[in-house]
């Protein structure tokens, strides 16, 4: 709901991209444990493999930036957006060069 937020502009479609692009998506599983042997403090299917970019080389995707480490659907949706119109304006210039 926008009456619940101070909007203070709009986004930069290209920076998004460049910070998508820059962002390595790697395969894992949780652990279980720690290697000290303390319970993750998670509940995940320790089995499942994800796909997803990590805090210290995706900051952008975090909520409270890198030293959090807790994804923001907010922050990936709003780049993933950005990225996708970042990417069709520029389709669209190379189509319009191309008639």
């Amino acid at each position: 709901d926008p009456s619940w937020k101070n909007i203070i502009g709009v986004a930069d479609r290209q920076q998004a991209l460049r910070d998508i692009l820059a962002s390595p998506v790697h395969r894992y599983t949780y652990k279980q444990f720690l290697d000290d042997g303390t319970p993750t403090p998670i509940q995940a299917e320790f089995d499942q493999v994800y796909k997803g970019v990590m805090s210290d080389t995706a900051p952008w995707a975090m909520h409270g930036g890198k030293s959090a480490g807790i994804i923001s659907l907010q922050n990936v949706t709003g780049h993933m957006v950005l990225g996708f119109q970042e990417v069709d304006s520029r389709l669209r210039a190379l189509e319009g060069a191309a008639h």
